[in-house]
């Protein structure tokens, strides 16, 4: 019985393949760690190493859609990217500008609603 089940299954390992990406800043080729990598199917990512690498599981070889982003710098869509190949994503930095806040209290016990929130200019 177990050999009639590993003999069933081992076609499906066989097909399994690998996406394998690097993330770099596209300035200074420095590698982004932590840079998010997702199919844009929703089926697998990963997260970039120390050193910018990714190596994503798919089913079986083949073309897949990614989506790379990484918190400032501008996210990346990539079509059709081949399993077997290792791939090298360069991000550009985005420039994000957000608005001042200032927060202040008092030392008596206060409520959130009661504080003062100011937004800069």
């Amino acid at each position: 019985m177990s050999a009639c089940c590993l003999a069933t299954c081992l076609p499906s390992w066989a097909q399994a393949a690998e996406l394998r990406l690097r993330v770099i800043d596209a300035q200074d080729g420095d590698a982004l760690i932590g840079a998010t990598l997702a199919l844009v199917d929703g089926g697998a990512g990963g997260h970039a190493d120390a050193q910018g690498r990714c190596l994503i599981t798919v089913p079986k070889a083949g073309r897949y859609d990614l989506f790379v982003s990484f918190i400032g710098y501008r996210s990346r869509l990539l079509k059709g990217v081949a399993s077997g190949d290792e791939l090298v994503v360069a991000l550009d930095v985005a420039a994000v500008s957000l608005a001042d806040v200032v927060v202040s209290a008092s030392r008596r016990v206060q409520s959130i609603a009661e504080a003062p929130i100011q937004h800069g200019p």
